[in-house]
């Protein structure tokens, strides 16, 4: 009798922790809107090598849409891309975005928070290249997942804020980084929003 209820008050417990959890193990990520804008009131980017503090500082906006309206959360998947990229007035220097190699790559990285309520989504940024000039002009490539485009979301799952940083290749003039924060990502008629389906 005493092990049938051990047994009993185990299955309870273990099925009210399923329960519990049941979403957390959602394999897709739902959106309520497929094309973005993406847009930094200053996005700098320049030297990472420590040596200098050389930096370009531009606005830039950037525009695409996700291929899906739920993303599988699998590593490296391509879940959208950009197509339409636009900067503003540079100060500590000029830059140029290179229009010509759009559109460029977003990948699935991860996402961050504690399951069910997810706080931020990862993207790997591909492709991204631009010419800069602070001092001496650099070609700046990103490849592979060098670029990466953080998501915060609240609660409810409303992106609040867009973070973009990382490094590429810039030949003669050695790793250059991007860095954008805070910015906004939107869907484009509304704010866009991502749950776990």
């Amino acid at each position: 009798m005493r092990t049938c209820r051990r047994l009993l008050s185990t299955t309870l417990i273990v099925a009210v922790m399923l329960a519990a959890t049941g979403s957390a193990t959602a394999a897709r990520l739902s959106l309520n809107e497929q094309p973005f804008q993406a847009t930094w009131a200053r996005l700098r980017m320049g030297d990472v090598s420590g040596l200098t503090t050389a930096w370009v500082e531009c606005p830039v906006t950037l525009e695409g849409s996700f291929h899906s309206a739920t993303l599988a959360k699998v590593a490296r998947s391509l879940v959208g891309l950009v197509t339409r990229a636009n900067l503003g007035t540079c100060t500590n220097g000029s830059a140029t975005l290179l229009i010509e190699r759009l559109p460029w790559h977003l990948r699935y990285r991860s996402f961050s928070g504690t399951l069910p309520r997810i706080s931020a989504v990862g993207l790997a940024l591909e492709g991204l290249a631009a010419r800069i000039s602070v001092g001496i002009t650099c070609l700046f490539i990103t490849e592979g997942e060098q670029v990466e485009l953080s998501l915060r979301l609240e609660a409810a799952g409303t992106v609040t804020g867009a973070r973009l940083e990382g490094f590429g290749s810039a030949g003669v003039c050695g790793p250059v980084g991007v860095r954008g924060e805070p910015g906004s990502f939107r869907g484009v008629t509304r704010s866009l929003v991502i749950t776990l389906i």
